[in-house]
């Protein structure tokens, strides 16, 4: 081989490795890219992670204040039924004594009324 052919063939090898290169350094920013876009979509799940934590626990929190108004709740409930029942008792024994006054007062009525017949009698 000849010193031209072999500076041409050094040429094409040189050629081709400068396109492997080329090819090489291509593949590499896309693997940067690649890389890149992955970061960015870790630390949008970090974010999103971060955020469903916060909401866990302020749903953790109003979960526990709930449970306390609801507490609060049942007592009043229990304390507006025993004063019902109370107040049905009383409302019993208030009805018991109107109808004993009634009775009473149908008994003063009939009495007079029999008075008036009475007087009613005695003028003729």
């Amino acid at each position: 081989m000849t010193t031209d052919q072999r500076l041409d063939d050094i040429d094409r090898r040189l050629e081709r490795l400068t396109t492997i290169s080329e090819q090489v350094v291509s593949r590499f920013q896309g693997i940067d890219a690649r890389t890149e876009a992955i970061f960015l979509a870790l630390d949008q799940l970090r974010q999103r992670q971060e955020a469903s934590q916060n909401q866990i626990e302020r749903l953790g929190e109003e979960q526990h204040n709930l449970t306390g108004l609801v507490g609060e709740l049942i007592q009043s409930i229990d304390r507006t039924a025993s004063e019902a029942a109370a107040d049905r008792a009383m409302m019993q024994q208030m009805q018991s004594e109107v109808r004993g006054l009634q009775t009473e007062n149908h008994r003063i009525l009939e009495y007079l009324q029999d008075q008036r017949r009475g007087d009613a009698g005695t003028e003729n």
